[in-house]
């Protein structure tokens, strides 16, 4: 468990970076998509303004939530076709946020722990070889003083 914890220590700055990285990304995405795909639609036959706003961007925390879940899993119609319905312009923020998060933030990530972690198995097994090696040598040495 200690050497558990401090993997754990030694991982967590380089993960808090990377996790602050990811979390500026998901707040930009979620203020562009509020702020571009939260607007009423014009009726241009009629001059009027036909409410076509969805509910998939309204709410800051919805939407936050909502492209988390996107980014996470693969929830992509459930999240994504109601407003692309309003709007064809979610096509293009789709394919920048998935493409940005999913293609390079998740694997720098995920690069990032799998480079902490075999770094640390590496030290791990270099410090048990040395200590086998004195632990041998000083049975040795024992046996040495022994028969004389």
């Amino acid at each position: 468990m200690k050497k558990v914890l401090k993997c754990y220590r030694r991982t967590l700055p380089t993960l808090f970076n990377l996790l602050f990285l990811l979390g500026f990304w998901l707040i930009s995405a979620t203020l562009v998509a509020m702020c571009v795909f939260n607007k009423p639609n014009r009726d241009l036959t009629k001059n009027s303004i036909v409410n076509t706003t969805t509910t998939a961007f309204t709410d800051f925390y919805d939407t936050l939530f909502s492209l988390l879940v996107l980014l996470t899993t693969t929830n992509h119609p459930d999240i994504l076709i109601p407003p692309y319905n309003g709007n064809r312009g979610t096509a293009i923020f789709s394919i920048v946020y998935l493409g940005v998060g999913l293609y390079v933030l998740l694997n720098i990530l995920t690069a990032a722990v799998y480079s902490e972690f075999s770094g640390y198995l590496m030290s791990s097994v270099q410090t048990r070889l040395m200590r086998r090696r004195v632990a041998t040598r000083a049975a040795f040495e024992v046996l040495k003083y022994e028969h004389k």
